[in-house]
C-alpha cells in the first residue's frame, strides 16, 4: 500500500512538472510584433495635439481661463484692434473661411494667444494675433512679420510665390514673404496679418518633418519713408519687397531705384481705407488708379493690377474685401526696436499626412492655395524690316512681334477648391511689362493693344489676343529695336461658391521665356 502511494506521488509530480513546462514554453513564443506595430502607429497618430475647438462666429468674447481678463474677438465692438476696417467682418464660414490652429481656451494659459483662419475661395492665411494687456512690451511705430516655408522641401515648393511676388517668376521659388505693417505695437490690441499662398500639386507627398511654416512677428522702428519720391516719417501702407525678409537683419536700409522698370517693392491695399492713407506719400494720379483697380475687381474686371484678389460686390455682400498688390518704387530705413520678438511659432502646413507630426495638429488639412501654373509661359518673336521705298529717303518699317504659346503651360486648379466652387469666365491676357510712355509719345511708334496705368508704370496689354505686334517708322536705315524686356501672361478667372455666396475674382500675372520664332 505504501509502494502504490509512493508510486502514486511521483505520477502526480512528473504531471505537475509536464504541466509547468508546457506553460513556460508557450511563454517563450515569438511575440506579435504586428500587433505591437499598430499598438505603435496608433500611438503616434494620437500624438498629434488637437488644437482647441473655437466657434469664433458666434461669440462675443474669446475663450480664456477663469480668472484672466475677458477679451472680446477682434471685429466685436469694443475691442481695441490695429487693422483695415475693410477685414473687421469678413471672417464668416459661408465666405469661405476655416480654422486652422488656435490657442485660445477656458483650461490654460498659452505662451501666445492667436487664431489663424484659412480662406478656401481666396487661398488667403490669416493670423489673429492679441497682445495682452498685462503683456511686457517695447514701445513702437510699426509691426514687422514673415511668413516663411522651412525644412527640405521649402525650395522646391512655389507656396509662396503669391505673398512674395507681384509678377511671378517661376524660374525660382520664394522662400518667405515679409511686411512693414503701419500698425504700432500696443497692449491689449488685435492684429490681423495674412498672406496669400500658391496651390502646390505636390503637398500631399510632404510632411512635418520635411515641410513646416514659420510665423515670425517683431517689432520695429521705420524711420525714414520714401515712396515715389515723397518723404514721410510715418508709413501709410502695408510695404513688401520681393526677397527681403525684414524681420531677419536687426535694422534695413532699402534705396528704391529710381530709373528701374520694374520698381524694388509694393504696396499691399486691403480696400479703400488703405488707399486714401496711402495719398499723401503716393498723390493723387497714383490713388485715382488704384481706385480704379479697386473699383473694376469688385465687378469681376481686372483692369489696372497685375496681381488681386476681389469678393465681387453683391446687394447681398455688399462690403470691399480685397488684397490688391501695388508695385512701388520705395526707399526705407528702420532698425528692429531692441531686437524685441513678438512671437515665432512654428507650424505644420495643411495638405499633408499628419501622423509624423509632433505637436499641434491643423484643424483643416487639405491643401492650400487656389491655383498654379504647370510650367513657366513662352512668349514667342520675331523681327523684321521693310523700306516703303528702297533707296535714298525711305521709310524702313521696324515690325517686331510677340505671340504667348498658350500649349505651352496649363492652369492647375486645387481640386479642395473646385469640389465646392466652379471656376468661371477665365481670361487670359498678354502684359508688356516694361514702361512704354517714351515710346508711345513717339509718333513713329506703335502698338497694339491698350494703355493700363498700373501704380505709377504704364503697361500695354493685348486682351485674349495673347501677343503684341509693335511697329517702328525709321527713315534711311533700318534698325534693330530693342526687345521688350518682359512680356506677361495675366490670368483672371472667378471662383464662383456652390452654397451661393459672392464670388472671388482672381488675377496674377506670370513672366514667360522669351524664344525666337523659327519658321
Amino acid at each position: 500500500m505504501k509502494k502504490l502511494f509512493s508510486l502514486f506521488k511521483v505520477a502526480v509530480l512528473l504531471v505537475f512538472l509536464i504541466l509547468l513546462w508546457t506553460s513556460c514554453k508557450k511563454e517563450l513564443q515569438p511575440m506579435d510584433t504586428a500587433g505591437m506595430n499598430n499598438d505603435l502607429k496608433r500611438s503616434v497618430v494620437l500624438s498629434g495635439v488637437p488644437i482647441p475647438p473655437l466657434d469664433w462666429e458666434h461669440i462675443d468674447y474669446m475663450p480664456t481661463p477663469p480668472g484672466t481678463p475677458q477679451v472680446f474677438v477682434p471685429w466685436a465692438s469694443g475691442a481695441s484692434r490695429q487693422f483695415a476696417p475693410e477685414l473687421a467682418d469678413d471672417y464668416k464660414t459661408a465666405d469661405g473661411w476655416v480654422l486652422v490652429y488656435n490657442t485660445f481656451n477656458t483650461t490654460y494659459t498659452p505662451d501666445r494667444w492667436y487664431f489663424m483662419l484659412y480662406n478656401k475661395f481666396r487661398g488667403l492665411l490669416r493670423m489673429y494675433y492679441y497682445i495682452p494687456a498685462t503683456a511686457g512690451f517695447i514701445p513702437s511705430r510699426n509691426i514687422i512679420h514673415a511668413l516663411a516655408v522651412e525644412k527640405g522641401y521649402a525650395a522646391s515648393s512655389p507656396m509662396m510665390n503669391f505673398a512674395d511676388q507681384e509678377v511671378i517668376d517661376m524660374t525660382y521659388n520664394s522662400r518667405s514673404a515679409s511686411t512693414v505693417e503701419q500698425w504700432q505695437v500696443a497692449p491689449g490690441t488685435w492684429y490681423a496679418l495674412q498672406f496669400e499662398l500658391a496651390y502646390d500639386p505636390q503637398m500631399s507627398a510632404q510632411n512635418f518633418t520635411n515641410f513646416s511654416f514659420n510665423w515670425t512677428m517683431r517689432s520695429a522702428n521705420v524711420t525714414d519713408i520714401v515712396l515715389e519720391g515723397t518723404s514721410s516719417g510715418t508709413l501709410t501702407g502695408s510695404i513688401s519687397i520681393p526677397g527681403t525678409n525684414f524681420t531677419v537683419s536687426p535694422s534695413f536700409n532699402i534705396t528704391g531705384g529710381s530709373s528701374t522698370s520694374v520698381k524694388n517693392g509694393f504696396i499691399v491695399m486691403n480696400g479703400s481705407s488703405d488707399t486714401e492713407k496711402a495719398k499723401p506719400t503716393l498723390g493723387t494720379q497714383i490713388i485715382n488708379n488704384i481706385k480704379t483697380a479697386l473699383t473694376s475687381g469688385l465687378q469681376g474686371i481686372a483692369k489696372n493690377i497685375l496681381s488681386g484678389l476681389f469678393k465681387k460686390k453683391t446687394s447681398t455682400a455688399p462690403e470691399e474685401n480685397v488684397s490688391l498688390k501695388i508695385n512701388t518704387n520705395i526707399s526705407l530705413k528702420g532698425t528692429l526696436t531692441d531686437n524685441f520678438l513678438i512671437t515665432s511659432p512654428v507650424f505644420a502646413i495643411p495638405g499633408y499626412d499628419q501622423t509624423a507630426t509632433t505637436g499641434v495638429v491643423p484643424a483643416y488639412n487639405q491643401p492650400l492655395g487656389v491655383f498654379y501654373l504647370s510650367a513657366k509661359p513662352i512668349t514667342y518673336y520675331r523681327y523684321s524690316s521693310i523700306a516703303d521705298n528702297p533707296g535714298i529717303g525711305s521709310t524702313y518699317f521696324n515690325t517686331q512681334g510677340y505671340g504667348v504659346d498658350t500649349n505651352s503651360y496649363r492652369i492647375i486648379f486645387n481640386p479642395a477648391v473646385t469640389s465646392i466652387a466652379d471656376i468661371r469666365n477665365i481670361r487670359t491676357e498678354a502684359v508688356a511689362l516694361d514702361p512704354l510712355a517714351q515710346y508711345l509719345r513717339d509718333p513713329n511708334f506703335s502698338i497694339s493693344g491698350a494703355n493700363e496705368t498700373i501704380g505709377d508704370r504704364v503697361v500695354r496689354v493685348n486682351g485674349n489676343g495673347i501677343g503684341f505686334v509693335i511697329i517702328y517708322k525709321k527713315q534711311y536705315a533700318p534698325i534693330d529695336y530693342p526687345l521688350l524686356y518682359d512680356i506677361g501672361v495675366r490670368i483672371t478667372f472667378d471662383v464662383v461658391p456652390k452654397n451661393g455666396a459672392a464670388p472671388v475674382t482672381v488675377s496674377k500675372t506670370f513672366r514667360t521665356f522669351m524664344i525666337p520664332y523659327e519658321e
